[in-house]
């Protein structure tokens, strides 16, 4: 059996890296195609990537209908750096890749000059082959040489490929939002849930909730379906940003929208028994996953911090006195980027200059939804809205 392993950052994936995946399937022959996003990177800071979550769906997205290749998780669930030795035998072990099979490691031409640089490169050597793609517009003597050279020291096989992709680069694709240059599904998905927008806000993070952001998303990723985990990280995001918008801490924002829904897909018994903890009235089922949710959010995901808490629980009904954390991450919920609802355009731009206002306006439109269903609103909805009209007259 032939293997194939393509890692990258895929940030975002575009034509240039689909084209090599086209051109290494035919030229290889390869029986099994495996494209891993990368986790935690070794030369640069994980921060400066999108975060691996919105990178792994991005990539299934866009090769969901190609025969024979995976997009493999084995990095993003990892809680420990990426390095290259590492994937391999993760791979070979996961997916039980005979001892015998020829494995090729593709990847870019700059690879050759930091081979040297990674870890264990002598390993690696006995492990997998070197299939390099030149890139377009390059001379091929200096990576032939370059080439050769790790052939002479590490008795590794090296193979240079020569493919007619398009010259373009992620970086070029970040910098200027041209996404001309990456396939419609990517396209899609960039738009949708609003990535890469010149108000990002994870560089406003400290490194410290930067660290805890990423550790419970490798989590979630486990706990949520793929829907649930990018709406979770779309308001993630979106609180993050009102919170910088409005003076409120990004960092809880950030986290609180993350973890908002985290007991959502728990079994209805487990999630009615920890919201009962919480909780002391009936709420409706829909809405047990808040409360249900702190003590998960504490338990799984170790978090103590009451303002992140109350902003889990509280953010299917709001409440009368609602903090600022709870305030953004209850809109952010609603207004979410991937949410299509007609009705959500005149929210989104209010909530550019005032939370307040938003709000209100948000409540009526969760009243009158339900009115339409013949349900009412939750009291502690109906006490909140009653006292955010009273003080925004």
């Amino acid at each position: 059996m032939r293997y194939g392993i393509y890692g990258g950052a895929f940030d975002p994936f575009h034509l240039g890296h689909l084209e090599v995946i086209k051109g290494v399937m035919v030229s290889c022959r390869l029986d099994r195609l495996y494209v891993v996003p990368t986790g935690q990177p070794i030369f640069k800071s994980e921060r400066d990537l999108t975060p691996s979550v919105y990178r792994f769906y991005m990539l299934r997205s866009a090769l969901h209908d190609m025969p024979n290749i995976e997009v493999s998780d084995i990095e993003i669930r990892s809680e420990s750096k990426s390095y290259a030795l590492d994937t391999i035998n993760c791979l070979i072990e996961r997916y039980n890749i005979h001892k015998d099979s020829k494995i090729f490691w593709i990847c870019g031409a700059d690879i050759l000059y930091e081979f040297e640089r990674w870890y264990k490169p002598e390993e690696i050597a006995r492990k997998v082959s070197l299939l390099v793609s030149a890139r377009p517009g390059t001379s091929v003597d200096a990576d032939s040489k370059k080439a050769q050279e790790i052939r002479n020291r590490y008795a590794m096989d090296v193979q240079i490929l020569t493919l007619n992709t398009p010259d373009v680069s992620s970086t070029f694709i970040r910098k200027t939002r041209d996404f001309s240059m990456v396939p419609n599904a990517v396209r899609r998905f960039i738009s949708i849930n609003d990535l890469y927008s010149e108000d990002w806000p994870i560089h406003a993070i400290t490194d410290e909730a930067y660290s805890e952001f990423m550790s419970a998303l490798r989590l979630l990723f486990v706990d949520l379906s793929e829907k649930r985990l990018i709406h979770s990280m779309n308001t993630a995001i979106l609180s993050a940003k009102y919170a910088l918008r409005f003076g409120y801490s990004p960092e809880k924002a950030l986290i609180a929208g993350l973890l908002h829904d985290c007991a959502k897909e728990i079994p209805l018994k487990q999630m009615t028994r920890m919201a009962s903890d919480i909780i002391d009235d009936i709420w409706p089922t829909e809405m047990l996953h808040g409360p249900a949710g702190v003590v998960y959010a504490r338990d799984r995901y170790e978090i103590e911090d009451s303002d992140i808490l109350d902003a889990i629980c509280y953010h299917t009904t709001g409440r009368p006195n609602m903090s600022g954390i709870e305030k953004v991450v209850y809109l952010a919920d609603k207004l979410e980027p991937a949410r299509q609802y007609d009705d959500l355009e005149p929210i989104r731009e209010m909530v550019k200059t005032d939370l307040e206002r938003a709000l209100v306006v948000c409540f009526h439109a969760v009243k009158e939804s339900l009115a339409r269903k013949g349900r009412e609103m939750h009291p502690l909805s109906i006490e909140a809205l009653c006292e955010l009209e009273q003080y925004s007259v």
